[in-house]
């Protein structure tokens, strides 16, 4: 279910599925600002880049000589997150999981967070390593 925040210009709605922005609508100029995901052409709107950035040779990585299997993009964009915070900001963490793991040997939690300031989006994102090995990734978005 997709959360709102809304002010005087700008309506936006955030998914759990990624922490993805899927709706941004300018109210002022009333219309639509954010791809709509038509499946005929790209199905997504705003997805989260983590742990990886674009892709690995036959999407495959090794990490301390054990291999690992990584989509494009990484998995946030197709993980659920967990909005700890609503109100004036919305907040959604994805932590590590026996599931993630799989994937990505590394203890972590990202945070998201999406917040309206006048015709403005913020988004912020934090990376935690809470495990106690060196953790590499990359973080990006890919906003249409």
């Amino acid at each position: 279910m997709a959360r709102v925040l809304e002010n005087e210009r700008i309506l936006m709605e955030v998914e759990e599925r990624g922490s993805q922005l899927v709706r941004i609508y300018d109210k002022k100029n009333d219309r639509e600002v954010l791809w709509n995901a038509d499946p005929a052409f790209w199905p997504k709107h705003s997805p989260l880049l983590f742990p990886m950035i674009g892709a690995s040779y036959e999407k495959k990585y090794r990490v301390n000589g054990k291999e690992y299997d990584m989509p494009n993009h990484g998995f946030a964009w197709t993980s659920d997150f967990t909005f700890v915070k609503e109100g004036e900001e919305l907040v959604a963490e994805l932590t590590s999981s026996a599931e993630s793991k799989e994937k990505y040997p590394y203890d972590f939690i990202v945070t998201v967070g999406h917040k309206l300031d006048g015709n403005k989006i913020i988004v912020s994102w934090k990376v935690e390593n809470t495990g106690t090995d060196e953790m590499l990734y990359s973080i990006g978005a890919h906003p249409a």
